[in-house]
């Protein structure tokens, strides 16, 4: 969308033109998000947030339940499982990494195997955003060399 709200396409260049945010690569990025991710979820608005915030939950809570039912299986316990069955977990990995295919498919380029691992880029963004959170706690973030206040900051400074 643009400026004034309106859909914008893309009619000319089709699968030709790309963009690349961080073309430095991976430790580019994380610095970027670094300096963003929190201040900006604090600062956007509260519906799309919880919005965000659950479908991030529903995402955790299938990695985290299969791989607890798998390591209880691999116990081989005695009685019902604690933490569901094993093939439910399965189902609901299955769900959730489809419908995450569905997305990225809307989204941008991703390899074929991005939605299937989708754990590992989970834990990824947790742990960016959780520098980002002790980031804009602390006021600052580190961007290009040198230190510049936090999103968080800015605005607590400039109302004061």
């Amino acid at each position: 969308y643009d400026c004034a709200g309106l859909p914008v396409r893309c009619l000319a260049g089709g699968g030709s033109v790309q963009m690349r945010s961080y073309p430095a690569g991976l430790a580019q990025l994380v610095r970027g998000w670094t300096k963003n991710i929190a201040s900006g979820a604090s600062a956007a608005a509260p519906v799309p947030t919880l919005a965000a915030v659950l479908w991030l939950c529903v995402h955790h809570a299938v990695a985290v339940g299969l791989l607890l039912a798998l390591v209880e299986a691999a116990g081989a316990s005695a009685g019902p499982p604690a933490h569901g069955h094993p093939a439910l977990w399965v189902a609901a990995w299955v769900v959730t990494a489809w419908h995450l295919r569905l997305v990225l498919r809307r989204v941008g380029s991703f390899r074929w195997w991005t939605w299937a691992v989708f754990p590992v880029a989970l834990l990824a963004f947790d742990v960016v955003f959780a520098r980002s959170l002790v980031a804009t706690l602390r006021g600052s973030v580190r961007w290009r060399g040198r230190e510049v206040a936090s999103r968080g900051r800015e605005h607590t400074e400039e109302g004061a």
